[in-house]
């Protein structure tokens, strides 16, 4: 009787290790709500069969200027789509191939976060109702669906790619795809997207119920050739202010000198 619990023993820790050895290496994507989804598709050449999303944590999270740890992102970018993938233009659309965008939501209080093309669309997105927003946050809820629980590509802390025919999948909801309208999300027009070599602002969309027509831009995305992905935050009206006040005060001691170099 001793024999045969000493083998069911030695059988459950064995098991038991295994599972720890798989879920060791075996990392899975998760979302939480207001979590920022940085999304991106290829419209040519190298993986234009596949999109790929990373979960950048928290949209709250972007009030300071930071570079974002995302793992050897400029890696799985060329191993999924190509070595050329920052530069490679899409000839049909004088684009880079690679578009991206970054986005969030906040299922309850249908607030919106979006990235936007200075050069497209000025000034920040306008503020939408709160039933109209709740749509979009649903979308957005809906593509989210599809990122969590997928393999970790190895080598980054939360990318995954998946195929553009997945039904919701990121490519689905930007221009083209089945579920876009046309337009980003079927919300923001033209796009919410940009080419990787354009600095894309970052803005908090309020619903229209609590006032104001448009959102507030946050700061502003860099994906740089490497991969990194750097987020440089606009600073507070505070801070206008002690530079102004710091300007003003350089150009009284320029004065206070220069009376004092004539007088001498």
């Amino acid at each position: 009787m001793k024999i045969k619990n000493l083998v069911i023993t030695s059988f459950v820790s064995l098991f038991s290790a295994a599972l720890l050895a798989v879920s060791a290496h075996a990392q899975i994507t998760s979302y939480n709500n207001t979590d920022a989804l940085f999304g991106f598709r290829v419209t040519s050449g190298t993986g234009s069969t596949l999109d790929g999303m990373i979960d950048l944590g928290p949209a709250s999270q972007f009030n300071h200027t930071f570079t974002l740890s995302l793992g050897s992102i400029g890696t799985f970018m060329t191993t999924n789509f190509g070595a050329d993938w920052f530069t490679r233009i899409d000839a049909a659309t004088g684009r880079t191939s690679v578009q991206w965008a970054v986005v969030a939501d906040d299922i309850v209080a249908n607030t919106l976060w979006s990235t936007r093309n200075p050069s497209l669309v000025s000034p920040p997105w306008p503020r939408n109702s709160d039933s109209s927003q709740s749509i979009t946050a649903t979308n957005i809820e809906t593509v989210a669906g599809t990122y969590s629980g997928n393999p970790i590509a190895t080598g980054t802390t939360s990318a995954m790619t998946q195929a553009t025919s997945v039904a919701n999948s990121w490519a689905s909801w930007q221009p083209g795809g089945a579920n876009a309208s046309g337009i980003s999300f079927a919300t923001w027009n033209p796009t919410n997207e940009g080419s990787t070599n354009t600095v894309l602002a970052f803005d908090s969309i309020l619903s229209s119920n609590t006032g104001g027509l448009h959102g507030t831009t946050l700061g502003f995305f860099t994906w740089n050739s490497d991969g990194t992905l750097t987020f440089t935050v606009v600073p507070e009206p505070e801070t206008y202010e002690l530079m102004a006040l710091g300007a003003v005060g350089l150009v009284g001691l320029q004065i206070l000198r220069r009376r004092r170099t004539v007088r001498a």
